[in-house]
């Protein structure tokens, strides 16, 4: 979803040519103050702000900007730029953010799975010294280690959700 900020007459036209354009569902509000409360309730991809609302409502802009959070912001301005280059611009602002987050849904999925195969590893080792041990203290050392590593993975696969 993307949320478009702006006061002017064209926010109706800007947000259907974003909608019909990105494929996506655009909630449009009029002021700082709606939009970050509409921000508090809903999950944005992108929020595009019109610059002369928070050049006229610099603490509304800084309410806006604390609640923005993971959403990525867009300034544009709506008296000057027309609405093919505001549509090229957030176009290319999505991919470029869709890009961003595989790389980090990558990089997580390799250090979950670096972390995972370690405990795995420590696991079987232990499982297998276990079954092969003759003194009875040894075998339940070698299964304190595997409850271990089995706790680290639960609490790991808790964390990752």
């Amino acid at each position: 979803m993307i949320l478009l900020i702006a006061s002017c007459e064209r926010r109706g036209e800007l947000a259907e040519a974003l909608r019909s354009n990105t494929g996506k569902h655009v909630d449009v509000a009029t002021s700082l103050k709606k939009a970050a409360s509409m921000l508090s309730s809903s999950q944005y991809t992108a929020v595009i702000c019109d610059e002369t609302l928070t050049n006229s409502d610099p603490l509304g802009a800084e309410a806006f900007v604390e609640r923005c959070s993971t959403t990525l912001p867009i300034y544009v301005n709506l008296a000057v730029s027309g609405i093919s280059r505001i549509v090229r611009e957030v176009k290319v602002a999505l991919r470029r953010y869709d890009a961003e987050q595989q790389v980090a849904m990558r990089a997580a999925e390799f250090l979950l799975r670096s972390d995972l195969r370690s405990a795995v590893t420590a696991i079987l080792l232990s499982t297998d010294l276990a079954i092969h041990s003759a003194n009875p203290a040894d075998a339940q050392q070698h299964l304190q280690t595997v409850y271990d590593s089995a706790e680290k993975i639960r609490h790991r696969l808790d964390t990752a959700q």
